[in-house]
């Protein structure tokens, strides 16, 4: 790493070199002071980590915690940090992991190390904060978010640096992976194929089409016609019965 002055970088180099998103404040303020005393020649500025450094360091954590990068936990000299947005990069790593392992469960609250609070992940309501990143609309600033349903279906976390469209790809793997079951598979093409007299090849075609190529099928959703009345009625039946 180059030799600098600021703190939210040293903060994130020093939580990655312990490979832990939980760092103790005043071990942290031992390790700058000793970064400062031998990087002042480079970096002149760092000359308050020096001086005063449990000062200089306590502001920094309370405007990354005002942005919701960290949390803070207790006080100073027990002071803890975590490192929110840490663990929002390794939640999103798990998002990847179920398009290519669609078995993965879901990230929830569950996954947390035992050190978070939930009160440090602010809650949103689904559909609403999915209609909102779909249309682009500015969200809270935050690095992790904790998404409710309806129906008791479990909250799920969701990294703000995540894209809508990465989460609605995991989504519709999970159920191109559940549909591969024969009897599930059977069990929905006729209940589509039933539901749409008159369409019955329509149908047919939409749903094998799904099970080719799933990617294809999730452009389809940005589209109105057939296959959006299609995808519709598909997801209200698995929905129903889950």
């Amino acid at each position: 790493m180059a030799t600098t002055a600021s703190i939210p970088v040293l903060l994130r180099y020093y939580a990655q070199r312990q490979d832990c998103e939980l760092i103790n404040f005043s071990e942290f303020c031992e390790y700058i002071k000793r970064y400062a005393e031998q990087h002042i020649d480079e970096q002149p500025d760092l000359t308050a980590c020096i001086e005063n450094v449990e000062e200089s360091v306590y502001e920094e954590a309370l405007k990354l915690a005002e942005d919701g990068r960290v949390f803070l936990a207790g006080t100073r000299p027990d002071l803890k940090i975590i490192m929110c947005e840490i663990t929002a990069e390794k939640i999103a790593a798990k998002y990847a992991q179920i398009i290519s392992s669609p078995q993965t469960f879901f990230p929830s609250l569950v996954d947390l190390p035992k050190y978070y609070s939930y009160t440090a992940i602010p809650q949103q309501t689904a559909p609403g904060f999915f209609f909102d990143l779909l249309d682009q609309k500015k969200i809270e600033a935050r690095a992790l978010f904790s998404v409710a349903w309806p129906q008791n279906v479990p909250a799920i976390l969701y990294p703000a640096t995540l894209s809508v469209e990465t989460l609605l790809e995991a989504a519709v793997m999970k159920m191109q992976a559940m549909l591969q079951k024969e009897d599930i598979r059977d069990f929905y093409l006729k209940k589509l194929v039933t539901a749409n007299a008159g369409r019955e090849i329509s149908a047919k075609n939409f749903f094998n089409n799904f099970m080719r190529r799933p990617r294809e099928a999730l452009e389809q959703l940005k589209q109105s016609g057939d296959a959006y009345y299609l995808w519709n009625q598909l997801c209200f039946y698995i929905k129903q019965d889950f």
